[in-house]
């Protein structure tokens, strides 16, 4: 399942001009049941695994995940298995408009889309909206 969903612009009132952030959040679903929460009295629902797609200002893959802490105990932690570009390889990272432009000027178009994949994406996106639109309306 997806979630997508617009902000109003009413909550970028107080935010600074000119700060870019772009990345995917997927936050997995809950476990049904919560086998560490009567023996460890630990609620790890609080924290649910999540994976963080970052596109800008730094480019990484994050991962975030409830794990159990080597031993015999039974005890419980929350880790993050990070992926920074910037810190694993030694070069710098040019943002994600940059590329596109360099490969356009340099005429290798694999990152671009066709026409005819343009216009699908656009029909599962009308048909989405459509869709949100006809439930959401209000009587």
């Amino acid at each position: 399942a997806v979630t997508l969903w617009a902000a109003s612009l009413e909550i970028w009132k107080n935010v600074v001009e000119g700060k870019l952030r772009v990345e995917t959040r997927v936050h997995f679903h809950k476990v049904p049941e919560n086998l560490y929460c009567e023996r460890v009295k630990l609620n790890i629902d609080l924290a649910t695994n999540e994976l963080i797609l970052s596109d800008a200002p730094n480019e990484a893959i994050l991962v975030k995940i409830n794990n159990k802490i080597p031993g015999r105990g039974l005890q419980l932690d929350a880790s993050e298995l990070n992926l920074l570009y910037k810190d694993k390889y030694n070069a710098e990272v040019p943002d994600s408009y940059e590329h596109l432009l360099l490969d356009f000027i340099d005429g290798d178009n694999h990152l671009f889309m066709r026409s005819d994949e343009l216009a699908a994406a656009w029909n599962i996106l009308t048909t989405t909206l459509q869709e949100i639109d006809e439930k959401l309306q209000l009587p």
